[in-house]
């Protein structure tokens, strides 16, 4: 998942096409479960016709999910990982260069706060480490807005990480941030203006924060939950109306 930037020339591939990598995708689309932009997001969300905020006073919480009922509200896009649910909450174990994730939409369009409650059991292999949340564009190519994750990239420092997925950048801003596994964490993402994002987390060590302007999401949205070469256990998410 953390692998965005390559020098050589890709054409224009449609939605669908197979993938290895998102090197084998445009710069438009990510590899997920081996296909260029996913093989089931466009199917599996009602992307509805909606740009517009419906309205929703300041401070509505639009989802709350501690995940003990289940996953099926929820759509899920395992590689080659696994998602899993039970009285703790739900848990992902994501193999090495795996990208695995949990997609639900909110009901309209707005400016959000999106918080995760996590902990990291365990790290596989020894190539990229990443747990986070993107808030997306419901309809193609599902790349507009941000994702917030720890992450650590190789043998990197380990990081809070706020990314633009439709710029093609590396990243818009990377904080170090020495995670640990066996330890909690609270992830805080804001929407505070149409492309203005921030990523924020807390733990054992002081808080740090990320921030920077990305690519506005101009529909509803999609929460997608994320992980890759990881073993964690998501306790809880909330997504609250600014």
């Amino acid at each position: 998942m953390l692998v965005w930037l390559a020098g050589c020339y890709h054409p224009d591939l449609p939605s669908g096409a197979p993938c290895d990598d998102d090197r084998g995708c445009p710069a438009s689309q990510r590899c997920i479960a081996n296909v260029c932009g996913g093989p089931s997001i466009g199917n599996a969300i009602d992307a509805g016709a909606g740009g517009d905020d419906d309205g929703a006073p300041q401070g509505t919480v639009e989802l709350r999910d501690d995940f003990k009922a289940g996953l099926g509200a929820w759509t899920t896009l395992p590689d080659h990982g696994t998602w899993s649910a039970d009285a703790m909450g739900a848990r992902i174990a994501s193999p090495e260069d795996s990208e695995d994730y949990l997609l639900r939409q909110l009901p309209a369009a707005g400016h959000f706060r999106i918080t995760l409650e996590l902990t990291v059991e365990a790290l596989t292999g020894t190539m990229d480490h990443l747990i986070g949340f993107s808030l997306v564009s419901s309809v193609a190519p599902y790349r507009q807005g941000a994702e917030c994750s720890l992450s650590q990239q190789f043998t990197g420092p380990r990081q809070i990480f706020l990314w633009d997925p439709a710029s093609g950048a590396d990243h818009i801003d990377a904080r170090d941030y020495a995670w640990e596994v066996g330890a909690s964490y609270q992830l805080v993402g804001t929407t505070a203006a149409p492309d203005r994002y921030d990523c924020t987390v807390a733990g054992d060590l002081a808080a740090r924060r990320a921030a920077g302007t990305a690519t506005a999401v101009d529909t509803i949205p999609v929460l997608t939950l994320h992980a890759t070469g990881l073993t964690a256990r998501l306790t809880s998410v909330v997504v609250e109306r600014l």
